[in-house]
């Protein structure tokens, strides 16, 4: 499915972070799995031309928590507005055997991301 920027929303997924892009409408267009970072910074710039874009970052302590100062380095340099979140992990599924990602954690890399963006927000964990 094509997307372009008179659609309303549609999601990215990605092994470095989650983009989630909105337009006006607020409509569920489609979600894309990416496997190249380079493709998934390509369409944040895009998209962040035409729409509002957010990114969350699901944090998996062990491995992928180094991640967040990367990822909050390369958006602040897109636009230090970006709205990123970050989410706790809990185990489910194929994941079953991980711990939950510990609150210090989170804290960890709100702080780290907040180094270089303006609006960083952690859910599980007040901070």
């Amino acid at each position: 499915m094509a997307i372009n920027s008179a659609q309303a929303k549609f999601v990215l997924t990605c092994s470095l972070c989650h983009c989630v892009i909105y337009s006006c409408a607020q409509i569920h267009i489609a979600t894309h799995y990416y496997k190249s970072k380079a493709s998934v910074k390509r369409t944040i710039k895009a998209a962040h031309k035409t729409c509002h874009v957010e990114v969350t970052t699901l944090v998996i302590h062990g491995e992928n928590e180094s991640d967040v100062e990367d990822i909050a380095k390369w958006l602040s340099e897109v636009d230090p507005e970006i709205p990123y979140h970050l989410s706790r992990f809990f185990p489910k599924y194929k994941y079953a055997d991980k711990s939950p990602t510990p609150p210090e954690t989170m804290c960890r890399a709100y702080d780290t991301a907040k180094k270089y963006l303006k609006n960083v927000f952690s859910n599980c964990v007040a901070v």
